[in-house]
């Protein structure tokens, strides 16, 4: 059976890399390894309005995105991660 070695500290390396998925960049903000996967941030604000501690809204956000680095049985790296494009 193959297997996927993961080396967290080069996952980590990626952090701050940018990178295109759906038309859309985004930059790698975290690599989280209990459940393999790296979050991105979206290079422009959305149209989601970002509140502050009391509830008022403040300023446009950006979007994040969680995408899963192996398949749920772990055997695979995911489609999704798959299709990324480093820029």
């Amino acid at each position: 059976m193959d297997e996927i070695t993961l080396s967290f500290i080069q996952l980590r390396g990626l952090i701050g890399q940018r990178l295109a998925y759906h038309g859309t960049t985004y930059t790698i903000i975290e690599v989280i390894e209990d459940t393999p996967s790296i979050i991105m941030q979206a290079d422009s604000a959305s149209s989601a309005i970002q509140s502050d501690a009391y509830g008022f809204a403040r300023k446009p956000s950006k979007a994040t995105v969680t995408i899963p680095i192996l398949s749920q049985d772990k055997t695979h790296l995911h489609i999704d991660f798959l299709d990324l494009d480093l820029l």
